[in-house]
């Protein structure tokens, strides 16, 4: 963000690897929406809308978690298009029905889209503690993490098979959990989250997806 314009690029493209998927599936859930509809709106967003000057810097005034900044930009565009897209009697048709406040406080809505950006977060703080863990020589303990606690292998299990004890493979487990409660902390902290309550907006993701 201290880096100007070049820094902003970088932001920029952070936030569309993160938010691409779910805010396309959000816009793929909206009733009557063409997907290619929807690929336009997600394409105009991430390409163009959160490009422009003083976009982050304006969020970072705001105070408000990224993607709750997101998410009222991108309903801001949705109100746009509907505008501009009059001539369109079924999307017209379709946004006509909803007003704006109807948007901003669908829970619904922002549950669905909330809980695919949360599952998106997850997988990719998965992927850099993968790579972290085969880049520092901690394959084996990847490997237990991921047949623990993806495959739902007993660490007994796990540990005859490998010849080893139950809590050695315990703590191989444990090295890479930490390495992903860091990866996940410190993608919630690109997000806004003050790095004071990530321990509680965790437990209040993992909330999210029960």
């Amino acid at each position: 963000m201290g880096r100007g314009p070049e820094g902003e690029a970088e932001v920029a493209r952070h936030v569309t690897s993160l938010y691409l998927k779910p805010l396309t599936r959000y816009a793929y859930s909206l009733k009557n929406m063409d997907p290619s509809d929807a690929d336009d709106l997600v394409h105009d967003f991430l390409a163009v809308r959160i490009r422009r000057p003083d976009y982050f810097g304006d969020w970072e005034k705001s105070g408000r978690p990224l993607r709750r900044w997101l998410m009222n930009g991108f309903l801001f565009l949705m109100r746009s298009q509907r505008r501009q897209l009059a001539n369109r009697r079924r999307i017209e048709e379709s946004l006509a029905r909803q007003s704006t406040s109807d948007h901003e406080t669908d829970a619904d809505a922002f549950a669905r889209f909330e809980r695919l950006w949360t599952v998106n977060l997850i997988r990719r703080a998965i992927d850099e503690t993968s790579q972290s863990c085969i880049d520092s020589g901690l394959d084996d303990h990847w490997e237990v993490f991921r047949r623990h606690h993806i495959d739902a292998v007993p660490f007994r299990r796990i540990a005859e098979q490998r010849g080893e004890s139950p809590r050695r493979v315990a703590r191989m487990s444990r090295t890479v959990v930490e390495r992903l409660r860091r990866n996940i902390q410190k993608l919630l902290e690109r997000d806004g989250v003050d790095s004071g309550a990530v321990g509680e907006e965790i437990g209040r993701l993992l909330e999210v997806l029960q």
